[in-house]
């Protein structure tokens, strides 16, 4: 899925950034098209990971003032960009949808301490229905209004955005179903939700066509995908989204921060 020269390049970037901020480096993923499953020829790399620092790093009075993010967009080709492992955790506690992505990527660049199998758990645990499924409805309907555009734009709209808009209506429905957290992944959401075989046809076509153009490609605002995604967000529109269980503790997830954040800094392992 990734050519390897620029795995390998990835990879380079990813352990000069290593050095660079005095990180530890405990997974690191493609996000986007690439791992959605749809991506075109000039589709950028979006390198997305979680690193921690030396453990004293998280001994301080001012610890909330201490960046806790680091970015560093190398050229129009490769974006990296990534979170502290505290931060990325305290946001999986509140069912963060990125991050479920991330952990569940197809196309991995670097794991250490077996940081998925650790985080997993806590993913589907602290899910909640309501913040994912308004996170997925609210990019569908962005993404379907860049596709359609004004009332004079033309026939024609642009194949990323209908993608985009596909992808994440389809997770809305996932997660409306009652189905859990969705797939990061297209084909997936298609196989498990739509029956109509014209339709998937239609997709795989146009996943097909996007492979092999660039991403200004059009298509047709009137056909069997453009509309089965306008009639999917009109349902969507007065979703009710399963409410999520009550009484989680966060405070569950602090032996695996420590544990992960010992592995990290050369002591104990996490198991």
């Amino acid at each position: 899925m990734i050519n390897p020269e620029m795995r390998a390049r990835i990879v380079h970037e990813l352990a000069e950034l290593e050095r660079a901020e005095q990180v530890v480096i405990l997974y690191a993923c493609e996000s986007g098209s690439r791992a959605w499953g749809f991506p075109s020829p000039d589709s950028d790399y979006d390198v997305r990971f979680v690193y921690a620092r030396p453990r004293d790093w998280y001994l301080s009075l001012f610890l909330e003032h201490r960046r806790d993010v680091i970015e560093r967009p190398i050229d129009a080709l490769l974006d990296i960009g990534g979170w502290d492992l505290r931060k990325a955790m305290r946001l999986l506690a509140g069912s963060n949808a990125p991050l479920c992505e991330w952990l569940q990527s197809p196309i991995v660049y670097l794991e250490r301490h077996e940081l998925r199998g650790a985080l997993r758990p806590a993913m589907h645990e602290h899910f909640s229905p309501v913040g994912a499924g308004f996170h997925y409805r609210s990019l569908a309907r962005k993404a379907h209004a860049a596709f359609s555009g004004p009332a004079d734009s033309g026939a024609a709209g642009s194949l990323k955005k209908l993608c985009y808009a596909l992808r994440s209506a389809l997770a809305a429905r996932w997660i409306q179903r009652g189905l859990g957290v969705p797939p990061m992944e297209l084909a997936p959401l298609v196989d498990r939700l739509i029956e109509d075989a014209d339709v998937r046809a239609d997709i795989q076509r146009l996943v097909t066509r996007k492979a092999a153009l660039d991403e200004r490609a059009l298509v047709e605002r009137d056909g069997p995908t453009p509309r089965y995604v306008a009639a999917l967000l009109e349902q969507l529109a007065t979703a009710d989204f399963e409410r999520p269980d009550k009484g989680r503790r966060s405070d569950a997830l602090d032996p695996v921060f420590r544990g992960l954040l010992r592995a990290a800094s050369g002591g104990e392992t996490t198991s």
